[in-house]
């Protein structure tokens, strides 16, 4: 066995988010069936309403019955709302004290939809293709309110939903909706960002379009911003104007804050997409035939330029959010994935709040998939968390409670898996714990620690080494064949005095006691003081 000399190498990024107590928001969840399965098995402080049942989504929320499409189209007052599903589920929530919740607003109804039977969609037909009264050069020609020249569809949907849940007397039974997001994944795009082994799409829209998503989106819930392209092509109008102009008073909830239409951090092509839908300044894919509609690049094309009349992407939204999943990779690549980011970002941007909308260990059925045993699922949980607190990951929303990479199964929902048992042990290492360092991680080699500060005051330190396990250096490729699959690894690690007469407790929970000398794996353990 390898024994080790460990002077910390530092994870070097400028972190705003460490020097304070991990809150229990930082643990999100995604639920895609209700099941009756409140109050969950697990600890949570957030949660994501995205491919969450039943009629919760826009697609199954806005209604028009009693009418023909055309009708509700030309007239969408004729539309109406079925809320029963959130409401049900903001109870839910309220009960669970979750209060960082988030939701997101796409996935366009059929009956609104540009081309209703238009296939390629991945939540079925027409529900990729805007409505047809949305330009692609991102002006509109919808009625609402005095004129004939609105987003009218899209704004009348938001209007209502923000509206309804943000009642005074409904909050008082009902969960709290932090974050509004325009639209899921739309890295996903055949318009602006084409790749020829996607089969369907998130959603059909041009760089104008959903900068018009989310502009009417800011202005309509915080009551500020710009509307460009209108109430033509090329025009301007502050949100006051625009309110004025569609029958609105002022703003629904100046406290919530817009998130980017999520991005994808795993490759650069899809981080350029995201980084031109803030900025417009790396070679936008021409989505008007011969020219492209991303018309807001700073003088320069150098983000540090960003003023009130350039970048409208990133004035218009208040948090950045990339999806991480790590389907083929460690979660320690979470460090330089988060470099990557920041690199492209504005001053601006940097000091705006970086969220993952969404991720896990991934996919079993994607090639490659390398997280295929319960021990090595069950030390990604701390590794995934630990690393995204280090790297100023703010908020991570887990997908998903049941499904993809689950927490729990059986019949309903309620039984943990392994990787459900290491989410409650990741969630009582860190919640309430204050990192010592910043960042909260430092590396020497493969092997990280991370120590911290317990509510009771109590010293603490997670450590592992990641060469073991899926995706390291050894030859072991799972956990479940290392002679102690619970540590998985064979590193001789010597115990730092701070932690001497002590314990050391493994991922399930259960506690061990002080040795000077440990062996430790893949997966993390915890090592606490007297």
């Amino acid at each position: 066995m390898k024994r080790l000399s460990l002077a910390p190498v530092l994870l070097l990024f400028p972190l705003a988010a460490l020097g304070q107590a991990i809150p229990p928001t930082f643990f999100g969840m995604h639920m895609n069936y209700q099941q009756g399965s409140f109050p969950l098995v697990v600890n949570f402080g957030s949660f994501r309403f995205w491919d969450t049942k039943p009629n919760v989504q826009w697609q199954s929320m806005h209604l028009c019955s009693g009418h023909r499409p055309a009708q509700c189209q030309a007239n969408v007052m004729l539309s109406s709302f079925d809320f029963t599903g959130i409401d049900s589920f903001l109870a839910s929530l309220k009960e669970s004290g979750a209060t960082n919740n988030l939701y997101t607003a796409g996935r366009v109804p059929v009956w609104a939809s540009g081309d209703p039977t238009g296939t390629g969609c991945n939540y079925g037909k027409g529900t990729c293709y805007l409505p047809a009264e949305m330009n692609a050069d991102g002006s509109c020609t919808g009625k609402l309110g005095s004129i004939s020249t609105a987003c009218s569809i899209w704004d009348y949907w938001i209007i209502n939903l923000a509206s309804h849940v943000n009642n005074a007397a409904y909050l008082r039974t009902h969960a709290y909706i932090k974050y509004w997001e325009p639209w899921n994944e739309w890295f996903v795009d055949r318009v602006t960002n084409p790749v020829p082994n996607w089969p369907t799409q998130e959603v059909n829209a041009t760089w104008a379009q959903m900068l018009r998503l989310t502009e009417d989106m800011h202005c309509i819930i915080q009551g500020t911003g710009t509307i460009h392209n209108f109430p033509t092509a090329g025009s301007l109008a502050s949100c006051a104007t625009y309110l004025a102009n569609i029958g609105q008073v002022g703003a629904i909830d100046p406290g919530a804050l817009i998130i980017m239409p999520s991005g994808d951090p795993d490759n650069a092509v899809d981080r350029r997409h995201a980084q031109n839908f803030l900025y417009c300044d790396n070679s936008p894919a021409n989505d008007l035939g011969g020219s492209s509609s991303c018309t807001w690049a700073p003088s320069g094309d150098n983000p540090a330029n960003c003023n009130t009349s350039s970048c409208w992407g990133s004035a218009a939204v208040d948090v950045i959010d990339y999806h991480f999943y790590h389907d083929t990779q460690q979660p320690e690549s979470v460090t330089a994935i988060a470099k990557a980011i920041r690199n492209v970002l504005s001053p601006t941007d940097k000091a705006k709040p970086l969220i993952n909308g969404e991720g896990s260990s991934g996919r079993p059925n994607v090639k490659n998939h390398i997280w295929n045993d319960s021990y090595s699922q069950m030390g990604y949980v701390p590794r995934f968390y630990a690393l995204s607190w280090s790297n100023g990951i703010t908020l991570t929303y887990w997908y998903a409670y049941g499904g993809l990479a689950p927490l729990v199964d059986g019949p309903d929902y309620n039984t943990l898996t392994p990787a459900g048992t290491a989410w409650q042990t990741a969630y009582k290492w860190l919640v309430g714990s204050t990192p010592v360092n910043t960042p909260f991680c430092s590396a020497a080699g493969t092997v990280y620690t991370c120590p911290l500060r317990e509510p009771s005051g109590r010293v603490a330190e997670l450590v592992w080494d990641s060469r073991h396990g899926p995706g390291g250096a050894t030859s072991l490729t799972d956990c479940s064949t290392a002679a102690v699959p619970i540590i998985c690894g064979s590193t001789t690690y010597r115990v730092p005095a701070a932690y001497s007469g002590g314990q050391w407790v493994d991922v399930t929970g259960t506690s061990h006691p002080f040795s000077p000398t440990l062996t430790i794996g893949a997966v993390p353990i915890l090592l606490e003081g007297k």
